[in-house]
């Protein structure tokens, strides 16, 4: 299925085996072997290096030919491999036929699509463009991408990162949550396929095909709590690269904003919080005191949009006791990532916690009427300009 589809940009290295028994995988190669195993393999023999030019200069080495079947995992049962970071580079993946597997795609990519898979347990680290999930039964997911669409689905649940609105079709028994995993080298590869961690659209979901009026919807949330070890084995558990003390030091909440999403809403008023070009790194050190001191403050949901003076004037509007120029000269120096936070007295619970972690990097609304303009502006009324500050 992926005859002639690889692209020949990237030297990929060679895939580190997955942990030891009762994991199965295929076993690391020397450079130049070549692996006919369809699951965690080795890549492709490299292609020998070009012959003398004029004047008796070594031409430089082709690069490597890349091999379908280190691209793809494809009719296996009751196993687990994964494919370690670096092992892909921004290629195209396949997942197709499974069963009973525990599938864990640790690199970053440009499509993948899952077919007919049951049973499996499946994460798939950051994709540059889309993933495509069809004809999938029984199976907890992990991913994060540009683009989520699922067709003919049934009883499935997905842990998920969706820069854009997530589409349903002719699926049915979905729940839906927020994104959590971690391991260390996400981070770049969030970079690598253009996806900031602010632009979580999760819950904002699309369905196609919705159910005819009083029937059970065909999709629903799962329990905010749920955390990746409750759809996967950690990592730690089943790969080479990462040990059980590199998993102690990472939470899987710490790179993604765990966000409240379309659920029903608490019954308190909101905040607005507006981070400064360049300080997502300090956003999550002030989302960690806040949930410290003021557990019951919730993050309801997030977006990244650049602005220039025009939008800056149009969103602080309300704004009270602050230096408008001041403003305009920050915030239009790029990327600006917004924050609803509901909870009780939350305008007093934001302030103190970004004094306490980012003093003059995070604006926080003044006042309750300037708290429901500025989330009306930022999420509602600019909706359309949402994840356009990633370039």
């Amino acid at each position: 299925k992926m005859g002639g589809c690889l692209s020949s940009k990237v030297d990929t290295p060679d895939t580190e085996p997955a942990a030891a028994s009762p994991v199965t995988t295929a076993p690391s190669q020397p450079a130049g072997s070549m692996s006919g195993a369809s699951g965690a393999s080795a890549t492709g023999a490299a292609a020998p290096a070009a012959t003398g030019a004029v004047g008796g200069a070594v031409g430089a080495a082709a690069p490597k030919k890349l091999d379908p079947k280190d691209f793809m995992f494809s009719n296996e049962k009751n196993k687990t491999l994964v494919k370690n970071p670096g092992s892909i580079n921004g290629q195209m993946f396949i997942i197709e036929d499974c069963d009973d597997c525990d599938l864990y795609v640790c690199d970053w990519t440009a499509t993948v699509t899952v077919d007919v898979c049951k049973g499996c347990r499946i994460f798939i680290g950051p994709c540059e463009s889309s993933v495509f999930i069809r004809n999938c039964t029984d199976c907890q997911i992990i991913v994060a991408t540009q683009q989520f669409r699922t067709r003919e689905c049934n009883n499935c649940d997905v842990l998920l990162y969706s820069k854009t609105d997530p589409v349903l079709e002719e699926s049915k028994a979905m729940r839906l949550g927020c994104f959590r995993f971690n391991y260390f080298s996400l981070r770049a590869q969030f970079e690598s396929a253009k996806l900031s961690f602010f632009d979580n659209k999760w819950s904002q979901v699309y369905d196609f095909t919705p159910p005819a009026a009083g029937a059970t919807p065909n999709w629903t949330y799962l329990p905010p709590e749920t955390k990746s070890t409750d759809l996967m084995k950690p990592l730690s558990e089943v790969s080479t690269f990462v040990t059980a003390e590199e998993a102690a030091q990472l939470k899987d909440d710490d790179l993604v904003p765990l966000t409240w999403g379309g659920r029903p809403r608490p019954p308190h008023k909101g905040c607005f919080a507006l981070a400064y070009p360049g300080q997502e790194d300090a956003v999550k050190d002030f989302l960690a005191a806040l949930r410290t001191k003021n557990p019951e403050v919730i993050l309801m949901q997030t977006c990244v949009i650049s602005m220039d003076k025009g939008r800056v004037e149009t969103i602080l509007a309300k704004q009270q006791g602050g230096d408008m120029a001041q403003y305009v000269a920050k915030l239009t120096k790029g990327p600006c990532a917004g924050m609803e936070l509901v909870g009780p007295d939350a305008l007093a619970a934001v302030a103190a916690a970004a004094e306490a972690t980012m003093p003059g990097n995070l604006y926080v609304s003044s006042s309750q009427e300037a708290a429901d303009h500025e989330i009306r502006v930022f999420f509602e009324q600019w909706k359309e300009h949402a994840g356009m500050a990633v370039r």
